[in-house]
């Protein structure tokens, strides 16, 4: 998850060093009218948003479960493998050397399990997140279409920032809506 945000941090700072730069006169621009325009700017905690919309608790719990299930598999599997070299200690040498090639299998069984488990779970995980990321996105955007922000920025990104420019519990509410439990 550190990605997106390390990446969205970059571009808020490229965008604070632009509208610093381009754009000095005490929050004021030029548009193509030659007219003076007032900049609106706004930030949102996107980790805090993220975490408290309702389709990412709900894919979290979907997720927990399935490794949950996934785990108790892989334990029934390790339960094989000890019971199996349990019995192998009873065992005659030759009858033994059998046994623990079947273990030897067992294991590569369980390993193989562990890492396609793994795999799948991250792999759902990422989808889920890109999504969510991506109807967060579009949540914001409408925002500042919808009410004429110029930029809005991930707090990340920021040194100083005014409580009143904080959209992240607008944001949040907006998310949430369609959530039918909330």
């Amino acid at each position: 998850m550190k990605r997106p945000f390390l990446l969205g941090s970059l571009v808020s700072l490229s965008l604070v060093a632009l509208f610093t730069f381009v754009f000095p006169n005490e929050g004021l621009s030029k548009d193509k009218g030659r007219q003076f325009t007032k900049i609106k700017i706004g930030y949102v905690n996107f980790e805090k948003a993220f975490n408290e919309y309702y389709k990412t608790k709900e894919g979290n719990a979907i997720l927990a479960k399935e490794k949950s299930a996934k785990e108790d598999e892989g334990r029934k599997l390790v339960d094989q493998v000890n019971k199996m070299r349990k019995e192998a200690e009873l065992l005659s040498q030759e009858s033994k050397k059998e046994k623990e090639e079947s273990i030897r299998i067992k294991i590569r069984e369980l390993k193989e399990f562990t890492e396609i488990s793994r795999q799948s779970l991250v792999k759902k995980r990422n989808e889920m997140w890109k999504d969510i990321f991506e109807e967060i996105r579009q949540v914001v955007k409408k925002k500042a279409e919808k009410e004429d922000y110029t930029v809005i920025f991930d707090d990340k990104a920021l040194l100083y920032k005014m409580d009143g420019l904080d959209l992240t519990d607008e944001i949040i509410r907006d998310l949430n809506k369609e959530d039918k439990k909330g």
